[in-house]
């Protein structure tokens, strides 16, 4: 991230200040896991981690970027998920890990995923899971909760 710097320069009698642009957050989200990613995803490891973190085959089908039907198909023939489909289903499966951790309880946890947050403007976290920006804005989410529990 650059740092905007401040200057005043003198033109005749008057000086003026440069304006500061408008300062970016960066959410810098890192995948740990046990599986081995180096190896390609293949769908029906894809829908084990679907079962695994409760969501629904429709939001699902939003996080590999594919119709309900597509994907089912996909699964019976064990297709490779690649690209950023793959990516996704890697920081979805983060995140309900995660979510879990802070909520303490897999059913508080997959509650809150569905619940609507006005932190997320009104839409629940598992709405957003279709992108890499939604999927940072729920961990930042996540990461806020986490740090008010403590405070």
């Amino acid at each position: 991230m650059a740092k905007t710097a401040r200057t005043a320069r003198k033109t005749g009698t008057k000086r003026t200040e440069a304006k500061e642009e408008p300062k970016e957050f960066v959410v810098s989200i890192r995948l740990t896991s046990d599986r081995k990613w180096s190896r390609p995803l293949r769908m029906q490891e894809a829908e084990r981690i679907r079962k695994e973190s409760s969501l629904t085959k429709d939001v699902f089908s939003h996080v590999v970027d594919m119709t309900v039907k597509r994907m089912d198909a996909r699964i019976v023939e064990n297709a490779p998920l690649e690209g950023l489909r793959a990516e996704r289903v890697k920081l979805v499966e983060q995140l309900v890990k995660r979510s879990r951790e802070v909520y303490g309880d897999k059913g508080k946890a997959d509650r809150w995923m569905v619940r609507p947050s006005p932190y997320l403007h009104n839409k629940a976290p598992a709405d957003l899971l279709g992108s890499l920006q939604g999927i940072a804005e729920v961990m930042t989410e996540l990461e806020r909760i986490d740090a008010s529990a403590f405070a």
